[in-house]
């Protein structure tokens, strides 16, 4: 059995009095009793349907105790597990279904989705709604076996977003996905009495390692919402006594921008933001009104969704933090190693990072133990990494090279902002010019007041970035192609269905 199989079991099939879980849509707690009983009524459910180790399966279940068990028993009884959004479109399910053979697909009960295959349900708890089980008529096992997870058995199967073209496939082994979990859990101090607010979407790589796994591992208490609410945030913060938080920069920026009138009195050691980078002055704004540390942090799926993160005693607002848990450098476009200070490619390797993709995609992006990342920065004298966009990204104005990353972080600052996404627009003279499409806080359709806005971004620009970084096409837009934790896609800009409201320049 692999370690992290075992250490699952250890941590969660003891019967003591102690909460474990808040579901907070089915309103229902949860003791460690209680979760010992559903685990291994899930885990005896799929040894009788004859699934073992290395068999896939593909999760869709919404944030929820449900999604917590199974998940759980998945991985310990070996199997590979693609999770994706419960409310998936037909096709996509079915795309992904033809990518890779699938010995067990389970949707909820009000799920779209559609399959030809007999279904079977399964009841992980007969308060809570049931969930429908279907097991694929291509693969038949004939008996439960005693097969168990090794340390290479592949423990996750996911897509990456595919920003340059099809997505590459990452298969984390349980070997990698324990490291990654005992890297947050050394790097963010977890304890057995902490609590997390689980807001992010768990069919999304952070919400599953830093928030599920981290604070299963630790010993602590779960708190799920179905997803993020600004109007509930806080009142949940406090009601549950949480003591810490896995967010993404675009909420920190709503809730920053939509701050309660009242005190809030919590308990919370730091939130930590992931994902997208995060502007400095949105961080300083938000430490200051709501008195709790920011912890700035980096990672992607190939590396079990962490990379760097701020040591809770020494954070540089702007970094990403120190490599936790692996090694990382800087490199030039030969793969040379740059020194301290000097902006480069980020290239790690560690015991949580992949050394291939898993459909032979991108593997170019290896270069002797290493991952070539993509994304451009710098390392400091004191090892804290500093971001400053992915390599692909940037935009080349008439040969003068910027990161639209920088852009956007000026953009953020002005209080009437509530989104933004930089990019090059295709010139026939300069090659690009920077355009930006903004989200405003209060979504103005007033021809006059998009005119003073757009004056306001102007003077702003001007007077807080080199001119050929100014943004010379302004799109205030109703809506932004983004992913499940927030973050816009970018490649997708052109595709999207925008709802312009004004255009300038």
């Amino acid at each position: 059995m692999s370690k992290l199989s075992a250490t699952l079991q250890k941590q969660l099939l003891q019967s003591t009095a102690k909460t474990r879980v808040t579901d907070l849509a089915a309103q229902h707690v949860f003791d460690a009793a209680t979760v010992s009983r559903d685990l291994q009524h899930c885990l005896t459910f799929f040894n009788n349907q004859g699934l073992q180790t290395g068999d896939y399966l593909m999760l869709g279940l919404p944030n929820s105790y449900q999604f917590y068990i199974t998940y759980l028993a998945a991985l310990i009884t070996g199997l590979t597990i693609t999770a994706v959004d419960p409310q998936i479109p037909n096709n996509e399910a079915h795309q992904l279904l033809a990518k890779q053979t699938y010995a067990a697909v389970i949707f909820a009960d009000d799920t779209h989705f559609s399959t030809p295959e007999p279904h079977l349900r399964l009841s992980i708890n007969p308060e809570l709604a049931t969930s429908h089980y279907w097991q694929r008529q291509s693969i038949n096992h004939h008996q439960p076996t005693n097969c168990v997870p090794t340390e290479n058995s592949l423990a996750i199967y996911m897509y990456t977003s595919g920003t340059t073209g099809t997505p590459k496939a990452v298969g984390l082994t349980h070997a990698q996905l324990l490291a990654a979990i005992q890297n947050i859990i050394a790097g963010h101090q977890l304890t057995a009495a902490d609590r997390t607010y689980l807001c992010l979407p768990l069919f999304h790589i952070n919400a599953q390692v830093i928030s599920l796994l981290a604070t299963t591992v630790s010993g602590g208490q779960l708190v799920i919402a179905p997803k993020f609410s600004a109007s509930q945030f806080w009142a949940t913060v406090q009601t549950a006594q949480i003591t810490w938080v896995s967010l993404a920069p675009t909420i920190i920026n709503i809730l920053l921008k939509k701050a309660p009138q009242y005190a809030i009195n919590h308990h919370l050691r730091f939130i930590r933001s992931a994902s997208a980078p995060l502007a400095i002055t949105t961080a300083r704004q938000f430490e200051k009104t709501f008195q709790v540390p920011l912890i700035e942090s980096y990672g992607m799926t190939e590396a079990a969704s962490q990379i760097c993160a701020n040591p809770l005693q020494h954070r540089k607002l702007g970094s990403v933090g120190v490599p936790l848990g692996l090694d990382l450098k800087i490199v030039a476009a030969d793969h040379s190693t740059l020194p301290a200070n000097q902006m480069g490619e980020i290239a790690i390797r560690g015991a949580n990072v992949i050394t291939a993709y898993q459909n032979s995609l991108g593997n170019t992006d290896f270069d002797q133990g290493w991952l070539i990342t993509g994304d451009l920065g710098y390392q400091d004298s004191e090892g804290y990494v500093f971001i400053n966009g992915r390599q692909k990204d940037v935009i080349n104005r008439g040969g003068e090279k910027l990161s639209p990353t920088e852009v956007e972080n000026i953009l953020l600052a002005l209080p009437f902002v509530e989104q933004v996404c930089v990019t090059g627009q295709p010139d026939p003279i300069l090659g690009e010019r920077v355009s930006a499409y903004i989200i405003l806080t209060n979504h103005s359709t007033d021809a006059q007041q998009l005119e003073a806005y757009h004056q306001a971004i102007i003077e702003h620009c001007q007077h807080n970035l080199s001119r050929f970084k100014q943004p010379e096409i302004i799109h205030f837009v109703q809506a932004l192609p983004s992913g499940p934790t927030g973050k816009v896609k970018r490649h997708q800009l052109t595709d999207f269905n925008l709802q312009e409201v004004a255009h300038y320049g």
